[in-house]
């Protein structure tokens, strides 16, 4: 039993080189842990970012539905503006109709041919008269269509600009918040770096130092 027992006390650099492994092993563990450690940091900022991409989906939905309404406004412009034209194309047919009619009758009876006029400049007149307010009304909904079309494309430009830039900061936010981010995981994986740089080189010297040490004793 003494034998066995010299024995052990004159093979301290086996003893060093298992707990080096052991500490070694420690080691690697403790770095697995942080590396996973910021993985999951890493996918937390990718999930932010998604959900940032995901809000900008729905801004473009906003905007293509603004801008859905203006050219529909547009499209109902363009056809009272048709409307009027074909209105102001039977009002010059007619009135030639009724300029034809008048010249007929010029070879009638007088009499007939004075009432007859009187009918046809009445009948002109009110058809006249109720071009006259049609084409007012028309040229009303024309000048209100065009307010609408202006508000609508002031109102689109202004949930343009005003979408382009809360995009602008929020994109701006996160760069900023993810840049912080990796900085801070950078200096903090530099500093746990070095913390367990220095604790090798202290249980390497301490090692040296034993060995040292038990070499003297032998």
């Amino acid at each position: 039993m003494g034998k066995k027992g010299k024995k052990k006390a004159l093979d301290p650099e086996a003893a060093a080189r298992q707990a080096a492994a052991e500490a070694e092993e420690k080691k690697r563990i403790e770095m697995i842990k942080e590396a996973m450690r910021l993985r999951s940091n890493c996918e937390r900022e990718e999930n932010h970012f998604h959900q940032f991409l995901m809000e900008r989906e729905k801004i473009n939905y906003f905007w293509i539905v603004e801008k859905k309404t203006l050219t529909e406004k547009q499209a109902d412009l363009r056809n009272k503006q048709r409307e009027l034209q074909d209105l102001e194309e039977r009002q010059q047919i007619e009135l030639k109709m009724f300029q034809q009619r008048l010249k007929h009758l010029r070879y009638h009876q007088q009499d007939e041919v004075v009432e007859l006029k009187t009918d046809a400049e009445l009948g002109l007149k009110l058809q006249e008269d109720h071009h006259r307010i049609t084409e007012a009304e028309i040229k009303k909904d024309q000048r209100a269509l065009k307010m609408e079309k202006k508000e609508a494309e002031v109102a689109q430009q202004d949930f343009t600009r005003m979408l382009k830039l809360e995009q602008d900061q929020k994109i701006l936010e996160l760069r900023h918040e993810f840049d912080r981010k990796a900085r801070d995981m950078q200096q903090k994986y530099e500093l746990r770096m070095k913390e367990i740089r220095d604790e090798m080189e202290k249980q390497r010297r301490k090692q040296i130092q034993q060995i040292e040490e038990s070499k003297l004793c032998s």
